[in-house]
């Protein structure tokens, strides 16, 4: 857009930010979409910038009109942002965007206890190689860097949060007034807490009394002889692979939630939501547990024991769906603004692309859930819908 604010136009400005309060790198593709308060789209491209000015938006009612701002981009949730613009004035807003799926593994510690933190990812190691999951803790910050910014930006973005806890870690002012509020804002849905009893502290007298303790706090590791220890982090390793394979089944279970109105819209020949739909039966993470939703109420349908009791197999498939899930859902999500584009040629190019993905993602979600109806869990009615929604031809 290239006109300059008039009577009857506005200006509006956007940036868009990370969990880390940073702007985006401007190597990353951003959709941006500017749609009237009468759900007509007046922009709809990607753009490799950060910070994006757009002129000419038309303003209809008293001088002044609603708009919505939808920003995109790879590996984030969608941010919408309502805004009232003026004519003949530009307006600003700054959009944070967050991770849309979660992965890798926060380490909280205190430095008295280095020492434990290298044990842990020397038992890790192995979960850890060549499964795309990274480990995270503090010594993963560059000189120069926002350490909080930093920590904060990785909290946001992790599966699981495991805690060495030390009368020294208890005692350290950071950790209890920044670190540990920060990760159990995010406990109990999609962040699972962990925390491993490395010498006796008195964390009954903390918020840590009402999270799982990955070893039982009556035998700190510390107590233990060095064989033990290593048994003991043999067996949290494991708690903690389990806590993360929930996690990924429950992106995979998300992705098909997302999914579905959109492939249902777009099978319809009708316009794709812009907003996430509540559907009525749903499966959701809750810290170590998947629960599905129904009408009038839940029931747990996976636990992290029983992902725990997977062989090692079975718990890489389960990551594979996963990956290829998310990597194919970006690419339906990317071709959004050419399913809609004005010309006629770009349209339909995007929409047979787009029916090739559906088909390959239909093939990923309906193995993924009968992998999980394998295990004995029932999906009920939702799940089945989309199986047949998968089944139809497009419009």
């Amino acid at each position: 857009m290239s006109e300059q604010p008039t009577q009857d136009s506005a200006s509006l400005r956007v940036r868009v930010f990370n969990a880390k309060r940073e702007l985006l790198p401007p190597t990353t593709k951003i959709l941006y979409r500017i749609i009237d308060g009468t759900n007509r789209d007046h922009y709809g491209r990607f753009l490799s910038a950060s910070e994006a000015l757009f002129k000419g938006l038309p303003v209809f009612d008293n001088q002044f009109d609603n708009y919505r701002v939808i920003v995109s981009a790879r590996g984030y949730q969608d941010a919408v942002f309502p805004v009232k613009v003026e004519a003949g004035q530009e307006i600003g807003i700054d959009l944070f965007l967050v991770t849309k799926y979660r992965s890798g593994i926060f380490v909280s510690y205190s430095h008295y206890d280095r020492d434990w933190l290298q044990r842990l990812q020397i038992h890790l190691a192995p979960y850890v190689r060549g499964e795309n999951l990274e480990l995270w803790d503090d010594t993963k910050i560059t000189p120069g860097s926002d350490w909080a910014a930093e920590i904060d930006g990785a909290i946001a973005k992790v599966r699981v949060a495991v805690l060495l806890v030390s009368p020294e870690f208890l005692a350290s002012e950071y950790v209890a007034q920044m670190e540990l509020p920060a990760i159990l804002r995010r406990a109990g849905t999609d962040l699972t807490v962990l925390w491993i009893p490395v010498r006796a502290s008195a964390f009954e007298v903390t918020p840590l009394k009402n999270y799982q303790a990955a070893h039982d706090p009556s035998h700190p590791l510390a107590t233990l002889s060095r064989p033990k220890q290593d048994e003991a982090l043999v067996a949290i390793s494991k708690k903690i692979a389990a806590a993360v394979n929930v996690n990924v089944v429950a992106n995979a279970l998300k992705i098909i939630d997302d999914f579905e109105p959109q492939m249902k819209a777009f099978v319809a020949g009708a316009p794709e939501p812009d907003k996430p739909i509540a559907h009525s039966w749903r499966a959701e993470q809750v810290e170590g547990s998947i629960k599905l939703v129904e009408p009038g109420g839940s029931r747990q349908l996976i636990t992290a024991e029983d992902l725990e009791n997977l062989d090692p197999n079975a718990q890489k498939l389960v990551r594979a769906y996963e990956r290829t899930m998310k990597e194919l859902f970006e690419r339906w999500t990317e071709l959004k603004p050419k399913r809609y584009a004005q010309d006629e040629e770009t349209r339909r190019e995007a929409r047979e692309e787009s029916n090739e993905v559906r088909n390959e993602l239909c093939l990923e979600l309906k193995a993924l859930l009968g992998f999980v109806e394998s295990m004995g869990m029932s999906l009920q009615d939702h799940y089945a819908h989309v199986r047949y929604i998968c089944s139809q031809q497009s419009a």
